[in-house]
């Protein structure tokens, strides 16, 4: 297995990345302090991995005073494979 191919990726949390399963973390600045964050896994990731990467990643932007507008979780077939997504929005209060 090559496990030394890929990248830990950029996180906004001061904590380290849940586990090495997580391949994306995409935090995207909707404006008004409202916030897009997208975290792919791979074909061993867990969702409740994606779940804490999630809290992780909303409370590295907003500290502790935030709301959740939305969250779900589907899954990307990628080359025959399928793996978890997580999206979902915040909004730091």
């Amino acid at each position: 297995m090559l496990s030394g191919c890929f990248a830990t990726p950029q996180s906004s949390s001061s904590k380290p990345v849940v586990n090495s399963d997580i391949r994306e973390i995409d935090l995207m600045p909707m404006g008004s302090n409202k916030y897009n964050l997208l975290i792919r896994g791979n074909v061993f990731s867990k969702h409740s991995d994606l779940r804490q990467q999630f809290t992780q990643e909303v409370e590295g932007v907003c500290t502790n005073n935030y709301e959740i507008l939305e969250l779900k979780i589907e899954e990307i077939t990628d080359a025959g494979y399928k793996k978890p997504l997580l999206q979902g929005s915040f909004v730091c209060n």
